[in-house]
């Protein structure tokens, strides 16, 4: 794995033409709409480019520049700082030197992964849960590196070698086999020293070992899979060493390879509007949709508009100014764009709403806050707003990986039940979470009306989460062949359905006191947060979707706050004599 990365930094230093002059004026946004295929589906360059830089940066800003730089020119984009990495124990281990942007090149994390060879071979070989939070960091970023390799040397088959005159591996493709025989010939005489060689010999040795290091470098380059061939989609490379009698169809890479090399802006920009309209075959709206999707990110403008909304009512709160048009009109707005992006998603991926953990959390923000603004009362917008507001940040925290326009996997793939099961189930996530809020408005502040709209989510919260999880049974069954399996997702939606009954049941039958009640479906949020995302930090069952390691915290600090919360309340209750 070392030996890939120690031959691929030569073969750069060696193969590649000096660094061409850099292009202006490129048609950066026709070239993003360009597919690939990435993760199990086409989609536009621009969601690969964006998915990559977040993954190896941790933003996704001008993503597709940033990847035709690193392509066309990868003797800069070795050199440049294009992997994050904060990690101190890491950047202790590996021995480098810690610096503001915490942004590393390839050249220098190879160098320093080479030095530690034996250990990330031994930690790669070995057992996954043995790791330390930084022996696992430090495995990921040997992946990051070795997937940054291979973007580096995408268009290395094409790119002009340093000879003379200038060609490419595919220009000589040909002759490869001839050369290599011819100097295994003259070197089965000569042997390895150099010195014995004539002139002509030595550049004919050279070029050989240049090309062998290329072909070698270029089998591992699969990830930029542009080139559709038959019922394949292809990379360049992949193209050049599996069918060398097809190459020709690698010509207009070739000539954008060229051209941005030479800083011909208006070549290649004639190029990538040809690649486009040959390349866009299937579904080509659904590319187009993808990317300006990807352009206005409408879930940040919908934040956006929530959280103008709550300022709003902030105003009006300590004013006393008669708001509630403007706060109304900007939250209207904001669903309208949530339920457009999510019209977006469902148009691109060809598939129900509600597929993802990410894709819960917009319908639920979406659906509860509709049926808040239904209300057309200042108190409803308040919670409109608010739960607008923590459910967007929420949803912002789940796309760290970049790409949250997934390919779901088997047991997801089956769109009646995506449907039915998965959408009653998130409806009852959403009546869950505002029956929540409502119990803890009543904790402070009492309140008949607000107290039967509470009454009235619950009971419409366990209806949906109660047929939503039969719903589910079902699908196991047709799937599994089993109804219940105990499995940790199927436990955690009982676990939402038995405490609604247990609360409601309470409550009908006078058992439980008004005040206890409200205890227990504030409470719900914490029971919610389990099922919703607790049961993923387990990371085991056959529910294997949607699973996590990063939220245990945040999760574990959440319960803490609403226990403390409902301690504060109860002992405040009691000091002052309250009958509960």
């Amino acid at each position: 794995m070392m030996n890939a990365l120690r031959l691929f930094c030569l073969t750069v230093f060696m193969c590649l033409c000096t660094a061409p002059t850099d292009a202006k004026g490129l048609d950066v946004k026709t070239f993003g709409q360009i597919p690939i295929l990435d993760e199990g589906r086409i989609k536009p360059i621009d969601s690969f480019a964006r998915a990559l830089r977040k993954e190896f940066s941790g933003t996704a800003t001008n993503a597709t520049a940033w990847l035709i730089r690193l392509m066309f020119d990868p003797a800069r984009g070795e050199n440049a700082p294009v992997i994050k990495l904060s990690n101190q124990e890491v950047l202790n281990l590996l021995q480098i030197d810690t610096r503001p942007s915490k942004l590393y090149s390839y050249t220098e994390l190879f160098q320093a992964l080479d030095q530690k060879q034996a250990l990330v071979l031994s930690l790669a070989n070995g057992d996954k849960e043995d790791w330390t939070p930084a022996q696992a960091e430090l495995i990921r970023l040997q992946e990051k590196t070795v997937k940054l390799r291979k973007i580096l040397s995408s268009f290395s088959a094409l790119l002009p070698l340093d000879i003379e005159p200038p060609r490419s591996y595919i220009d000589m493709a040909d002759d490869v086999e001839t050369i290599q025989n011819w100097v295994a010939t003259f070197a089965k005489h000569k042997g390895a020293n150099l010195s014995e060689y004539t002139p002509q010999e030595q550049k004919m040795a050279e070029l050989s070992f240049l090309l062998t290091a290329l072909k070698d470098n270029g089998q591992q380059s699969d990830l930029f899979r542009v080139v559709s061939h038959g019922d394949e989609w292809l990379s360049p490379w992949e193209i050049t060493l599996q069918n060398p009698e097809a190459n020709t169809i690698l010509d207009d890479w070739k000539t954008l390879a060229l051209t941005y090399n030479s800083g011909n802006a208006q070549a290649w920009n004639d190029t990538v509007q040809t690649l486009h309209q040959k390349s866009v075959n299937a579904r080509p709206h659904a590319l187009g949709v993808e990317y300006y999707y990807n352009t206005y990110n409408p879930f940040l403008f919908s934040f956006v508009l929530c959280f103008l909304a709550l300022c709003t009512l902030s105003v009006q709160h300590f004013s006393n100014k008669d708001l509630f048009t403007p706060a109304s009109i900007l939250l209207a707005a904001s669903i309208l764009i949530q339920i457009i992006g999510i019209a977006a998603r469902v148009y691109i991926l060809a598939r129900p709403p509600v597929s993802t953990l990410y894709e819960t959390i917009l319908f639920v923000c979406a659906l509860s806050m509709l049926y808040c603004l239904l209300h057309r009362k200042d108190f409803w917008l308040w919670v409109a707003a608010g739960l607008g507001v923590f459910l967007h940040i929420l949803g912002f925290s789940h796309v760290d990986d970049g790409d949250t326009l997934l390919v779901l996997v088997p047991v997801l793939n089956t769109n009646f039940w995506l449907t039915t099961h998965v959408l009653t189930i998130t409806a009852g996530y959403a009546f869950c979470a505002l029956t929540s809020v409502l119990a803890h408005y009543l904790l402070v502040y009492d309140n008949e009306t607000i107290r039967k709209n509470m009454m009235h989510c619950a009971i419409i919260a366990l209806f949906f989460t109660t047929i939503g999880t039969v719903l589910g049974g079902i699908w196991a069954d047709q799937s599994w062949g089993r109804f219940w399996g105990w499995d940790p997702k199927e436990n955690g939606a009982l676990l939402i359905v038995l405490w609604l009954i247990w609360i409601l049941h309470g409550r009908i039958s006078g058992m439980m006191q008004r005040i206890h009640v409200l205890y227990g479906l504030s409470y719900l949020s914490v029971i919610l947060a389990l099922s919703w995302f607790g049961v993923n930090l387990l990371s085991v069952g056959l529910h294997s979707y949607g699973f996590s390691d990063g939220a245990g915290l945040y999760l574990a600090a959440f319960t803490a706050i609403e226990t403390s919360f409902l301690a504060f309340i109860y002992f405040r209750r009691r000091s002052l004599n309250f009958v509960s």
